[in-house]
Parts: C-alpha cells; sequence; structure tokens
C-alpha cells in the first residue's frame, strides 16, 4: 500500500462548527464530479486550515435535515489519493481515523450542527453503503459513468461526440493509471 492508515494526533484536531453558509459552499472536484452510488463533496474548515471529503448519508424528508460525515483529506493528501484510486475500500477509508465528524446540514437555510464521532457510531445506513461500495473506488465510477455515457448515446447522435469527447479527455488525462492498477 505505502500509505500508514495510523493517525494517533485524531484526538488533537480543532473541534470545527460550521454555518449554513460554508456548508453551501461545499464542491465536487473530480472524480466527485460525477452522479454516483454515494455523494462525496469536498468542503474546507471553518478557518480555511484544511479541507475535508463530505459523504452524504441521509436526507430525513420529515426534519428536513441531511446527514454528512466529514474526514479530513484536503487534495494532495496521500492517503486521500490512495483511496481516490483504490488502495483502500471505502469502509477502510472512512474508518481509519480515530475521529471523523458527523455534521446535520438543515436542506434550507438554518442551524448546521457537527460534532467528532468515533468511526462506529457512523449510521447503519451509511455503513451498509460504505460496505456495498466496496472496492468501485471514486475514479472508476466517473470512468465507468462517462463510458455509460458513450454507451447509452449511441441512439442520440448529437450527444454522442460529446459524451465521446469527455470520455477520451479523462483516459488521455487518467488512462495510464488505469493500467498500471490492472497490471
Amino acid at each position: 500500500m505505502g500509505v500508514s492508515m495510523n493517525n494517533s494526533s485524531a484526538n488533537q484536531n480543532p473541534v470545527f462548527k460550521w454555518t449554513w453558509e460554508q456548508t453551501a459552499k461545499m464542491r465536487s472536484p473530480e472524480p466527485y464530479d460525477v452522479i454516483s452510488d454515494c455523494t462525496l463533496s469536498e468542503l474546507d474548515a471553518p478557518d480555511g486550515s484544511t479541507a475535508f471529503l463530505v459523504f452524504q448519508d441521509h436526507f430525513d424528508e420529515d426534519s428536513g435535515l441531511i446527514r454528512h460525515y466529514a474526514i479530513e483529506a484536503p487534495a494532495g493528501c496521500p492517503m486521500r489519493e490512495a483511496f481516490e484510486w483504490g488502495e483502500f475500500t471505502w469502509d477502510e477509508y472512512w474508518t481509519h481515523k480515530d475521529r471523523l465528524y458527523e455534521i446535520i446540514i438543515p436542506f434550507n437555510h438554518g442551524s448546521v450542527s457537527s460534532r467528532m464521532i468515533a468511526p462506529h457510531e457512523i449510521s447503519l445506513n451509511a455503513k451498509i453503503r460504505l460496505k456495498n461500495l466496496g472496492e468501485r473506488f471514486p475514479f472508476e465510477l466517473k470512468r465507468r459513468q462517462l463510458e455509460l455515457g458513450v454507451e447509452y448515446s449511441v441512439n442520440f447522435p448529437d450527444k454522442r461526440a460529446k459524451a465521446q469527447s469527455k470520455y477520451s479527455a479523462f483516459m488521455g488525462k487518467y488512462g495510464h493509471r488505469f493500467v498500471k492498477r490492472a497490471a
């Protein structure tokens, strides 16, 4: 693997509290910029000191609240990159630290709550989703969705060229990584 999954400094992390406006600025950088089995986003710490990957767990229609789990993972973090390329399963990645954040965000503007939790406190629904995602790593999910876009566009000539162009650009940028992984 080459990347350590031990995080002895987890208890030294600051406790962050986000505002609704800050959470509304979540972004979906590559490879999370496609629809997949799991909604992942990136969220900056309130003080801008780091970034988190945020896994959307559950939307409660009755209360209008969306539960998320966040793990510190700034761009360029070796653990994040290893996860994105499938060196760890989803379950392994989201439970490799001693603590992560549970963030409850209202669908409409309102008060956000966040607290640090241990990985075993992740909801049963989220645990099942992480297990089901297994070894389908984020870049593979994006590659597969782009590939399906090409396949489905066969009956729509006006959309086929765009779908093929997106797939070709992605594979031109990352194809060598897929070949290396298959070897």
